[in-house]
């Protein structure tokens, strides 16, 4: 009977120390296209962070995740003022089926906001695989 209960404990303590709902999928932007620019600026970059990790061109990158994938793209007219655009969208795990092995489109629109073309916008499009 000790055994049990010892057992009990170790599997109870492991169980709360490690998450054991964590898993890991796999994500890869595969698709980046400024779609239209209306004299917002010529030096860009931009960054793709997915639950902290940054994702490159066509590098597969490896991500935990919980219960929730945080999905945050950054993208930057490289001036002395800088325009920065930020789009963000999170998936849950219940819903990570709808997305798995399909291009996730996310849209950035960066605003122009200094001198005569302030306003004016540049628009971005970036696809996101899960798998």
């Amino acid at each position: 009977m000790k055994v049990n209960k010892l057992f009990f404990y170790l599997v109870t303590f492991f169980a709360l120390s490690f998450n054991l709902s964590t898993r890991e999928i796999k994500v890869r932007l595969q698709n980046v296209r400024m779609l239209y620019n209306n004299h917002v600026g010529n030096e860009w970059s931009y960054e793709i962070k997915v639950n902290d990790v940054i994702v490159e061109w066509d590098i597969v990158a490896s991500i935990q995740v919980e219960d929730l994938i945080n999905i945050v793209i950054t993208v930057i007219e490289m001036e002395k003022s800088p325009d920065i655009g930020i789009t963000r969208k999170q998936i849950s795990i219940s819903e990570l089926s709808d997305y798995l092995n399909k291009e996730i489109p996310l849209e950035v629109v960066v605003t122009e906001d200094r001198g005569r073309y302030s306003g004016n916008e540049a628009k971005w499009r970036f696809g996101l695989t899960l798998f």
